[in-house]
């Protein structure tokens, strides 16, 4: 039952389903994709959702607000782009069985502490604690609720010297936009982690029609020089200021091989040009071998012709005789 719940279920069936009806296909009235002209590998290395799922993929991921995270559908002030927490999509992975399929991701945030490699959040009245919290202005509070304004160095590092006044519980650092800030010979320092890396959940929904899916345009949606699904970039969010963020490209977050994603992009580039000579080269080809083979064809009806010539000479009736029968 719930194999026919999945992309492949409602659109073309599923053979182990007890009903006639589930092994058909067409759940709701699911139409059966064709996917003509479409490479079969692409199934092998490709989610359904990779190409029909989701906003239409551009140079960065969009941010989006969800139902669970921001409370969509109740009474509350408006929400912006950078109401926390900040998710985006999509953004195009490697699932368990290692296709591509596009994904929600967000970047934790949090201050914590760092002990013996392990990283423990503190709770935030004990953060709250501290005076070197930048506070938020009462009348700013009316505009923007959610207060999110971005946090600039010069504001964490006074925090995290006030948190480092207790070390017996490990060192006190700061985790957002994928990286972790900690205070290092008394300055600010800032480096990628493993407790700063995103948590991604993958995305079903909403779903595109094969004219809005990725490939409609073309082979160049994909592969071209400047494709989203390998070269588009991927910037963490966070309570930073713009730009402070780990930023990587797609095919780096999936750690694919640049070198291989851009020699075959370029290839495409030069595909027409080959199709025209090869088109161009079949037409001479096909020239050449009509042309000999009408030769041939002379030469094999000259022969038959020049054979029967012959045999009609070698068989001629014997001269008359004269009546007189002399002779």
């Amino acid at each position: 039952m719930v194999e026919t719940f999945s992309c492949r279920g409602c659109h073309l069936g599923a053979n182990e389903a007890n009903q006639a009806t589930a092994q058909l296909g067409g759940r709701l009235g699911a139409p059966r994709p064709v996917h003509k002209g479409l490479p079969p590998i692409h199934f092998e290395k490709m989610t359904c959702t990779a190409c029909h799922s989701g906003p239409f993929p551009s140079d960065q991921p969009q941010i989006v607000h969800t139902s669970l995270a921001h409370k969509l559908g109740l009474p509350a002030p408006a929400r912006g782009e950078r109401t926390p927490p900040v998710i985006v999509q999509p953004v195009f992975l490697r699932d368990g069985d290692g296709r591509i399929a596009p994904n929600k991701v967000v970047w934790p945030s949090y201050w914590g502490r760092l002990k013996d490699g392990k990283i423990t959040p503190m709770p935030p009245g004990e953060v709250a604690k501290t005076d070197k919290l930048p506070a938020q202005p009462s009348e700013d509070v009316a505009r923007d609720p959610y207060n999110t304004r971005t946090l600039t160095d010069g504001q964490i590092r006074p925090v995290l010297e006030a948190l480092s006044a207790d070390k017996s519980k490990g060192e006190a650092v700061f985790v957002a936009a994928g990286k972790l800030y900690r205070l290092e010979g008394g300055q600010l320092k800032s480096a990628e982690h493993e407790a700063a890396r995103p948590y991604v959940w993958a995305l079903a929904h909403d779903v595109r029609p094969a004219s809005q899916s990725l490939g409609a345009r073309g082979c160049s949606d994909c592969h071209a020089s400047d494709s989203p699904l390998y070269f588009g970039t991927v910037l963490a969010r966070g309570p930073v200021e713009a730009g402070n963020g780990v930023s990587k490209a797609a095919w780096e977050l999936r750690g694919d091989n640049k070198t291989v994603a851009s020699t075959f992009a370029s290839s495409f580039v030069f595909r027409p040009v080959l199709k025209c000579v090869a088109f161009a080269s079949a037409i001479i080809v096909l020239g050449v071998l009509l042309s000999y083979g009408l030769l041939g064809l002379g030469a094999i009806t000259s022969r038959v012709r020049s054979d029967s010539n012959r045999s009609g000479r070698g068989s001629a009736p014997p001269a008359a005789r004269p009546l007189d029968g002399r002779g």
